[in-house]
Parts: C-alpha cells; structure tokens; sequence
C-alpha cells in the first residue's frame, strides 16, 4: 500500500517523469531534433499566409504543413491574408469549410486578396470579411469583433496559458495609408492592448497584412513603442519572403516583428513555409522557425529561420544546426563569360529556350540580369518565383488578342511560359486547362542549364 501511495505522489508532483507535464525546466542543448522541441514545449501552433486560394489538395507544400502540424499537434494556426484569389480555382474555400480540424482552429486576417475576391477589388476596404462566413467563425465564443466585422480580438486558452490574438485589417490596396491603415484601426488596437492584463502566462500576438511588409513603421513613435512593449509577437505579410523586422524605436525586450513568408508564393530565396511557435516554461519563451515545406520531412531550421523571444526579454537567432551547402545562398555556383544586363539575358536565355524547347514564343520576363560571378541569390534575383514552366497552345486569334498579331501564317502556335503566367492568359481568354502541357522544369533550373552553355 506505501508504495502505491508513494507512486501517486511521484505521477502528482512529477508528472514530467510519467509524459503528463509539458512544465519543467528546459535548456536549448537538450533539442537536438524536432521532436525534442515538441516534447519540452507546452504547446505550439502554427501561422501561415499568402496561400492565395491553394490547400492540400493543390500544392504540395500546403499538403506537408498540413500533415505535419496535424502529427506534431499544434494547436491552432493563424492567417495572415492573401488566402484566396480572384478567378483561380481555391480549393482552400472547400477545403476549411469540410475539414474539422481547420473550423475549429483557423484564426484568419483578411488582406486585399480577400478584398478582391468578395468584392470590387482590392482597396474595396473591408469586402473580405466575408470569408469569415466561410467557416462560422463569427459565432466563436473566444472571439470578439469589432462592429466593423473585419477586425479582432480573440483570447485562445490553452491550460493556464493565454494567447491573446488582435487581428487588424491593413491590406497592401488603396496605397493611401489613411485608407488602408486608417485611424480608427490604430485607436482600436492600442486600445485593445492596453486592455490586456498581461501575466506570466499570457503572449500578445498582433497581426496585420501590411503594405510593404511591415506594418509598425507604420505607427506614430509613441504608438510604435507602446506597441513593441506590450506585445510579444508582430506579424506583417504580402513581400512572401520570412525574415525578422527590427523597427527604429525597438528597445532589447521589445517584441519580436517578422514578415510571415508564403506556403505556396515565396518570394526570392524563401522557400515555401510557415512559422510555428513553441511555447516553453521555465524559463519562459517562445521558440519560433520558419518550417521549410519544400523538404520531405519536418525538422529543425538553421540559424536564418530560428530565433527564440524570451516572454518580457530578449531575442536572439537560434543555432539548432549548421547551414546545409544548398541554403548558403551567398555561395558561387557559375562563373560567366561576361556580364548580362536583364535585355541581354532575356535575350539570350529566350533564344536558349527556343532551341530547347523547339518554338518560336518564349515568355521569360527575367526581373534582374547577372554579373559574371552567379550566386544562389542572384539567380532568385533573376526569377523571384522560380515558377514551373509550361507549353501554352493558342489559336492565332487568341494569340492576337493578348500578344498581337504574329509574324507566323500558322492556325495554332505553341508558347512556353510560366504557370503562372499561362494561368492568367487562359483567365483572360475564357480557356481551359487542357491547352497547357507541363515542361517538368522550372526557371531556376533553365537559367542553370543556361550558363552550363556560356
């Protein structure tokens, strides 16, 4: 009998040992592998934007997060815009209208992509609020809207920890600031964070699209600084490239501000992703990577994509691992026989494709050339997207409706393209999909093939 009594005494006041407490003590050397960081955490959660309109059944990306915040049992996950776009197929819609675990535990802004879609564009401030309807999330009973329907304050439980959530609309349309930042959404969340009464076991997250991916700077000094010193986590969208913002008027214990990246539309060198939080107790903090879908298995990010916030104190980037060869993007990879402005690259990588692809359209739209040293990040600078190519099939009157009339006397006339790109003709045209042919390549992966051949 003293030894079962002593047994519950040991699984009461040291439940670490028996896996029912997450609470104890911890230190970063003891997080080797990500399942370590699931096992010392609390609890964590996800945050993601800039799908526009994709889920797991469109993108490969999407698909990955999804399993794996689903295995990993984060908690809920917050949106930060752009999760629908006008005249493309979203997916997304259906998709977190029927699955459970998304309605129960989807905290979205909306951004102009919302805008636009529910309404007549996207500095059509507000019309995107309809996509709360989408999963019912006005009638959930830890959140409280404003009366403009659009903008929130959600208290998100989770044992005798407190996420407190502000989500405020600022889409990236119209460009005039006192439109799209307007005053009365400023009074609101300042009003809003000083309502909070912040304990040991509370973390304050404000959320906001932005215009040019960080919305702080876009505050008054005196409201910057109140806003820095209440909250923990800042977060801004629309660039579609993660990296951490260090506002001006930031002090060391000031909150930790980052740009969200994109799970389906990085930009640059950002691979697709998204941000997830684990909360972690004594000492109390928030350990936040950028998780890189692109991969075939989750795991520990490098020092770029980990950083840690301590709850009231400082941040730092986390060294979990060593850089891998193929995310030094500063490395080498070719050295040109001279240098390329962006005309003369566009015309020599077009000429490249149509030898290789064997037609005479070609569609590239390089945004930068190439000095005679090529980085891993020149080549992002060259195509930001690293879009997948494909051929496009057009009629010559269709053709001619978007491109001109061409110097060919020929009925059909192949293209090749970015997806992206090609998408949008077949928008504009009223075509169907069938008249693209994917390439099984990407731009990144032609521009390689490219100056193989300087």
């Amino acid at each position: 009998m003293k030894k079962i009594i002593l047994l519950l005494i040991l699984v009461l006041f040291n439940g670490a040992v028996f896996g029912f407490s997450k609470n104890g003590n911890w230190k970063v050397n003891q997080i080797k592998k990500i399942g370590d960081l699931d096992s010392l955490s609390v609890f964590h959660f996800a945050i993601m934007s800039d799908n526009k309109g994709d889920s797991p059944k469109s993108k490969k990306a999407f698909k990955r997060m999804n399993i794996w915040m689903k295995n990993a049992d984060d908690k809920f996950i917050i949106g930060l815009g752009d999760h629908v776009k006008k005249n493309w197929k979203n997916d997304f819609i259906p998709f977190i209208k029927g699955d459970k675990w998304w309605k129960q535990n989807f905290y979205p802004g909306i951004a102009d992509g919302e805008n636009e879609f529910y309404g007549k564009g996207q500095g059509d401030w507000g019309a995107g609020k309809k996509l709360f309807n989408e999963t019912n999330f006005y009638n959930k009973k830890n959140v409280f809207f404003r009366k403009n329907k659009c903008e929130y304050y959600a208290k998100i439980k989770q044992g005798d920890w407190t996420v407190h959530l502000i989500q405020i609309h600022f889409p990236d349309q119209p460009k005039d600031l006192k439109i799209a930042f307007p005053e009365d959404s400023q009074k609101y969340l300042i009003k809003t964070l000083k309502s909070i009464k912040k304990g040991e076991k509370d973390i304050i997250i404000v959320g906001a699209h932005s215009r040019t991916g960080s919305w702080i700077e876009d505050l008054s000094p005196k409201r910057q600084k109140i806003v820095l010193a209440k909250a923990d986590l800042i977060l801004s969208a629309t660039t579609h490239f993660f990296k951490r913002i260090i506002p001006e008027n930031s002090s060391e214990n000031s909150a930790l501000c980052l740009n969200t990246g994109s799970i389906t539309y990085p930009s640059g060198y950002c691979p697709k992703g998204y941000v997830e939080v684990h909360v972690m107790d004594n000492p109390r903090a928030i350990i936040v990577q950028y998780i890189n879908a692109d991969r075939e298995k989750r795991e520990l990010e490098n020092y770029d994509y980990s950083l840690i916030k301590y709850l009231n104190g400082k941040v730092s980037h986390l060294r979990f691992r060593a850089k891998r060869d193929n995310e030094n993007y500063d490395k080498i990879i070719s050295e040109l026989s001279k240098k390329y402005s962006k005309e003369e690259l566009e015309k020599s990588l077009s000429d490249f494709a149509k030898k290789k692809f064997k037609t005479q359209f070609v569609y590239l739209q390089p945004q930068n050339g190439l000095s005679k040293k090529v980085s891993i990040k020149d080549i992002w600078q060259v195509f930001p997207y690293n879009n997948d190519l494909v051929s496009l099939f057009l009629q010559s009157n269709e053709y001619e409706k978007l491109f001109g009339k061409s110097n060919l006397n020929a009925k059909s006339l192949h293209l090749v393209i970015s997806d992206y790109s090609a998408n949008y003709v077949l928008r504009k045209l009223g075509l169907k999909k069938d008249r693209i042919e994917d390439l099984k390549i990407n731009q990144h992966k032609l521009l390689k093939e490219w100056m193989k051949n300087q």
